[in-house]
């Protein structure tokens, strides 16, 4: 059937949760561009077009993302902080074909928190699945990297020779049909589009410590070794972090931080520490 005329079909496993899902994606749509442009709140951008694989994925998406709201809500000191911070909540961008995901990526890319791709799929709304191009996914991959090398990216696929692709292009990858795919992609969100705590971690990617509000970022600021510190700022942590959080203001001083702004590293450190207090 013609569907260009529909925004999204979804497919109905029994989960209430779908029902949920469908309305606060809708919501997002409607929200993107004044909160996303306008106000800086972030996104996360669901390239997939399978409409059994997405409509089983969002629920649990939107399950994390509203899990991480109401921790960070925890912080707020009144009603009036805890009303924008409720609002400043990710949204979630689903693009079905290579057009929709190129076009949401140039819009909304100064606030994306990252992007999770399948491999293949259609390139124009419409065309039949049967016409769907098998690297697709590869080639948002690589006109992403080209524009922003540190943008954290993850690739789904049922084929594991995908994975060589993706560590190839630096990116993230998860067997499409794991066992255990919701951890994996949990653990993919935390580490690497800021949910959770805060973890410091370096090159070789030991854990150093971590922390799960500003008291206690403010204090390991004052602790972690050099190198541990301008690994957090060459990929943007700190920014994603607050940004995650609703914490806009400092989110953006810290968004373009790089040691070649300072003296020294103690320069930088104390810059940070003291914008946090």
């Amino acid at each position: 059937l013609d569907m260009s005329g529909v925004d999204y079909m979804f497919s109905w496993h029994g989960n209430a949760d779908l029902i949920v899902a469908i309305v606060k994606l809708f919501e997002d749509l409607k929200n993107a561009d004044n909160d996303i442009t306008n106000v800086g709140v972030q996104g996360i951008l669901l390239v997939e077009d399978s409409v059994r694989y997405y409509s089983t994925y969002l629920p649990e998406l939107y399950k994390m993302i509203l899990k991480q709201s109401a921790e960070f809500l925890k912080e707020t000191l009144n009603l009036q902080q805890k009303k924008f911070r409720k609002r400043s909540r990710p949204k979630i961008l689903l693009a079905t074909n290579l057009d929709d995901a190129m076009s949401m990526y140039s819009k909304y890319k100064s606030n994306l928190l990252g992007v999770i791709s399948d491999v293949g799929f259609t390139v124009h709304k419409g065309d039949k699945p049967e016409d769907e191009k098998l690297d697709a996914g590869i080639d948002l991959v690589k006109h992403i990297r080209e524009d922003n090398p540190v943008m954290p990216i993850l690739l789904q696929s049922s084929q594991d020779s995908i994975s060589v692709e993706a560590e190839r292009l630096g990116v993230g990858f998860l067997r499409k049909y794991s066992k255990t795919l919701m951890h994996q992609l949990s653990e993919y969100i935390r580490d690497e589009f800021g949910f959770g705590d805060f973890v410091f971690r370096g090159l070789d990617r030991r854990e150093y410590g971590h922390a799960s509000n500003l008291n206690q970022l403010e204090y390991m600021m004052r602790n972690i070794p050099d190198d541990v510190l301008l690994y957090a700022t060459s990929k943007n942590m700190f920014s994603k972090w607050f940004f995650a959080r609703g914490l806009f203001t400092l989110g953006n001083k810290f968004k373009d931080v790089r040691l070649s702004h300072f003296e020294t590293v103690q320069d930088m450190r104390d810059y940070i520490s003291q914008q946090i207090h």
